[in-house]
């Protein structure tokens, strides 16, 4: 079992073993490293110990680039994965469930001084009590592009949610079904889908407001 860490340009690789994070009343990690540095974290189990009592399962506040590969994150009230970095930087989530928490990622360039660019693959948000994905962009603050691929968002009462104008998500060969609402776009922000995603049996499905054609 893991301590709960700041990391500063580090890999932690949990296989091979069981791997595991116990946050309660606090963040699993802290990610707050340098503008030039790669934080990855691989194959581990980050726990909450109940949607009351740990905040975020990761939270992402500075670095160059955060690789998240093959984790499972849940029972947090804030967060599974929180991404609002204070400088431009990329994050990619592969392979990982995000579950039972209030949102599973959410993106926020609030405090950024610079853009931020999110890959999501091959991976689920279910069972949070907001949002499986939230990208949002305040008024007057950097962009945020978010490109999804593989995607499986359900059982949440919003499956894909994206708030302001500058959020930019780009949907495709995913799966967003059983939520309240499917897909919600606000204030500006846009979804656009490769038309290849299945979007259904939600309270509200939700339409993307534009398609992207494929050469």
């Amino acid at each position: 079992m893991f301590d709960t860490r700041t990391l500063i340009a580090i890999t932690i690789d949990g296989g091979g073993t069981l791997a595991s994070i116990l946050a309660s009343a606090t963040n699993g990690i802290n990610v707050n490293a340098g503008s030039s540095d790669t934080v990855i974290l691989r194959n581990l189990s980050i726990n909450g110990a109940g949607t009351t009592l740990g905040l975020n399962g990761i939270n992402f506040l500075a670095g160059k680039r955060l690789i998240v590969e093959n984790c499972t994150i849940e029972n947090f009230s804030q967060n599974a994965i929180s991404i609002a970095p204070s400088n431009a930087s990329s994050t990619t989530i592969s392979n990982s469930s995000l579950k039972a928490s209030a949102f599973g990622i959410a993106v926020s360039s609030a405090n950024a001084s610079g853009s931020i660019s999110v890959l999501v693959s091959n991976s689920s948000t279910y069972q949070n009590n907001n949002a499986g994905l939230s990208v949002t962009v305040p008024s007057g603050k950097p962009g945020v592009g978010v490109f999804v691929d593989h995607l499986n968002s359900q059982f949440n009462n919003t499956g894909l949610l994206a708030s302001g104008t500058g959020a930019i998500v780009s949907l495709g060969n995913s799966v967003i079904q059983g939520n309240g609402n499917g897909v919600y776009q606000t204030g500006g922000s846009s979804v656009s889908s490769f038309k290849n995603n299945e979007i259904s049996n939600n309270g509200n499905d939700g339409t993307p407001l534009a398609g992207i054609s494929l050469n």
